[in-house]
C-alpha cells in the first residue's frame, strides 16, 4: 500500500463525517452535490478517475488570524470555480479531454465540533503521501 492509500484509510477511520459521489458525463455538479448530501462544512476532497487515479487534491475552508472560516464550505467549493471557469464547465472539460465516463469525489470534514484539523493541513498531508509515492503533484493541483 502506498503512502497515498495510507493517508486516505486514515482519514476514513479518523474523520466520521465524510462521503463519496461519481459525476457522470451530462449531469449537473449542484445537483450531484446536493443529491449526495455534501454538507456546507469545512475540509478536504479528492477526485480521481473510474481507475482511482488521482486527478485533484482539494480543501475548502480558508482560517483567518482570528479563527473565523472565510465563507468556503465543502458544497460551496465544488460547485464554484476552477482555473477561473465555473466547476461545471471545468469537470466537462476534464472528462472530455481524459476521455473519462465520470469523475470519483470522496470528501472529508476536518473541521467541526468533534475534529478541528484545519483544512490546510489535511490537504498538504494528502498531497504530500501523493508527492511521496509519484515525485509530483496530482496533473489538476498547480502549486502547494
Amino acid at each position: 500500500m502506498g503512502h497515498m492509500e495510507r493517508v486516505i484509510e486514515e482519514f476514513r477511520v479518523k474523520f466520521p463525517v465524510r462521503g463519496k459521489f461519481e459525476l457522470s458525463q451530462g449531469q449537473r455538479i449542484r445537483e450531484v452535490v446536493r443529491s449526495a448530501e455534501v454538507p456546507d462544512r469545512y475540509g478536504i476532497y479528492i477526485i480521481s478517475d473510474p481507475q482511482g487515479r488521482v486527478l485533484y487534491i482539494g480543501r475548502a475552508g480558508t482560517v483567518c488570524n482570528d479563527g473565523t472560516f472565510k465563507r468556503q464550505t465543502l458544497r460551496r467549493r465544488l460547485t464554484n470555480k476552477q482555473d477561473g471557469l465555473p466547476r461545471q464547465q471545468f469537470f466537462e472539460d476534464v472528462l472530455r479531454i481524459r476521455g473519462l465516463e465520470s469523475l470519483h469525489f470522496e470528501w472529508f470534514v476536518t473541521f467541526d465540533r468533534e475534529d478541528r484539523v484545519l483544512p490546510c493541513l489535511a490537504e498538504s498531508e494528502l498531497l504530500q503521501a501523493y508527492f511521496n509515492d509519484y515525485g509530483r503533484l496530482p496533473p489538476y493541483n498547480k502549486t502547494t
